[in-house]
């Protein structure tokens, strides 16, 4: 079906974007209208599928009139290490299977050597890293913390972590060590483990 206004709709007469393709109405719902140029409805699970070549990628860009591709989603489809990449002009979000050459989660790095590899280059020597905050609690109450612990219980635990508590104005603060030793399962808290 295309309408008066150019729109066309396939399995539906109700048509709810430029191009609309529905397997079974999802119910009262309409398509968000910064998302509305193609619209794929059904009832249950819903989706969409990109073929590509063996040693290819399958990519969805996003992008501008200054570039058309700001921005991309991608599968890159190399056996043992395929992956799947977010990825703008800023970096990238890299995910390798586990089980491959490399494996795990790469944040601004295409290979991660670690269930999870932070990499950041400023370029002006000042170095990088990554930022923990809290913002739920105030002084003396709020830890923006790191945690570590097994999972060869029921339910993991936080048997050892770094924290830092803020005390006054800008996140001025104590930094702790918390080491629970007791043999037990429950957390342990900064409080009284330090």
């Amino acid at each position: 079906l295309i309408n008066s206004t150019g729109k066309i709709a396939i399995g539906t007469t109700a048509i709810d974007g430029l191009v609309h393709i529905e397997s079974a109405s999802a119910g009262t719902v309409s398509a968000h209208a910064n998302a509305d140029e193609l619209v794929l409805e059904n009832s249950a699970h819903a989706g969409m599928t990109i073929l590509a070549g063996a040693t290819s990628n399958a990519t969805v860009a996003f992008g501008d009139v200054g570039n058309n591709s700001e921005g991309q989603i991608y599968f890159s489809n190399h056996g043992t290490t395929s992956s799947l990449n977010i990825q703008n002009e800023f970096g990238y979000i890299n995910l390798l299977p586990s089980g491959g050459a490399a494996n795990g989660v790469g944040i601004g790095t295409a290979v991660p050597h670690h269930p999870l590899t932070l990499r950041y280059d400023s370029g002006d020597g000042e170095g990088g890293g990554f930022g923990i905050y809290d913002d739920g609690g105030t002084d003396d109450t709020g830890y923006a913390s790191m945690y570590f612990g097994s999972h060869n219980v029921a339910v993991p635990r936080k048997k050892q972590g770094i924290g830092v508590i803020r005390r006054g104005d800008y996140g001025v603060g104590d930094m702790r060590l918390m080491v629970d030793s007791n043999a037990d399962d429950a957390d342990g808290t900064f409080a009284n483990d330090t």
